[in-house]
């Protein structure tokens, strides 16, 4: 069976990470890349040859099968409504996109082609610690969740990209990197029904937007969260993830069960806690496999369009001063 042809669409850091991955799948085999410019084509190796004039030129390529969205934030749709409409599966970068109105745009373009696989990139997912924690909370170890955080904790500083300072990019804190934290307590504790959120802007002096975003908001299944999003933290990254149960506790890779009536102290457990972006070989891999094997993929266009939704609504929030119910249905 010929390799699945793949076509990426960006060609910053995600787009290289996709390129990288995807080249190292023997199921798939980039054929193509594009941008509204080369000025950085010097960091792909190898992809001079595989530049191609323009997106539609891309799209109307029989050999492509897959197109990988690793473009700006708010040209998502756009991209997206065009490749399912030329019948490719799409893997697109979180945050799906940056208005409930493109999410229903995408959503809709996608249910009138339900052969074609759509995926959004959400790749904490595939964090060891992360998966494990899911686990214990599905396996009923942690019981019924009453309390739930995670935080996005990093310095953007010095990797500032032009389009991260566009006005087209609001609330970019939450967009661009609370997403990942909001995404991972949908996934294991339920979707979320409302949100608070304030923010500030002390640290990036020369960034357009509020570096510092904390949420408070309470899940569907009346569990309450907090998320943070720190763009300007003087320290380095972390994600974390912490799940305050009915039978325990578990906090990163320190694990707490009412069941151990001995217990003393959090357990350590020894698994990996990865670094910012190491998960998208696994991520394409799973991709590649739900189009092989007509599997639905682990974040779906809907999941990716309520977490996008529940971080358009904490912007809401800090423009309004008020709690904004999220919008979840898609």
């Amino acid at each position: 069976m010929k390799p699945l042809g793949v076509g990426i669409v960006g060609i910053g850091h995600a787009g290289r990470e996709h390129f990288k991955a995807f080249e190292e799948n023997p199921d798939a085999e980039v054929r193509a890349v594009w941008a509204p410019s080369r000025n950085r084509l010097n960091l792909f190796p190898g992809a001079d040859d595989l530049f191609a004039s323009s997106y539609e030129a891309m799209l109307d390529r029989k050999d492509i099968d897959i197109i990988s969205l690793c473009s700006p934030n708010y040209a998502h749709a756009d991209q997206a409504v065009m490749a399912v409409a030329a019948g490719k599966h799409v893997i697109c970068e979180k945050p799906l996109a940056t208005t409930l109105e493109d999410c229903e745009r995408i959503v809709r373009a996608a249910d009138r082609r339900p052969e074609l696989k759509f995926m959004v990139g959400q790749s904490a997912r595939f964090n060891p610690i992360c998966k494990t924690i899911k686990r214990l909370y599905d396996g009923g170890d942690l019981g019924e969740a009453f309390y739930a955080e995670a935080d996005y904790l990093h310095n953007i500083e010095r990797r500032i990209k032009d389009w991260w300072a566009d006005s087209q990019n609001p609330h970019f804190g939450l967009m661009g990197g609370g997403v990942h934290p909001i995404d991972l307590l949908r996934w294991i504790v339920g979707d979320i029904e409302e949100v608070y959120a304030i923010s500030n802007h002390k640290v990036i002096a020369d960034f357009p937007h509020d570096d510092a975003c904390l949420m408070n908001f309470k899940f569907e299944n009346g569990c309450m969260g907090k998320m943070a999003a720190f763009l300007g933290c003087q320290r380095p990254y972390e994600l974390n993830l912490a799940i305050y149960g009915t039978k325990g506790t578990v906090i990163n890779d320190r694990l707490y069960l009412s069941k151990i009536e001995e217990l003393e102290d959090f357990m350590p457990l020894p698994i990996t806690i990865l670094a910012e972006h190491p998960t998208f070989g696994e991520e394409m891999g799973h991709f590649v496999d739900c189009i092989l094997n007509d599997k639905t993929p682990m974040i779906d266009l809907r999941d990716g369009a309520k977490s996008a939704a529940t971080c358009i609504a904490g912007g809401e929030s800090i423009e309004t001063g008020r709690p904004v119910v999220v919008k979840n249905a898609f």
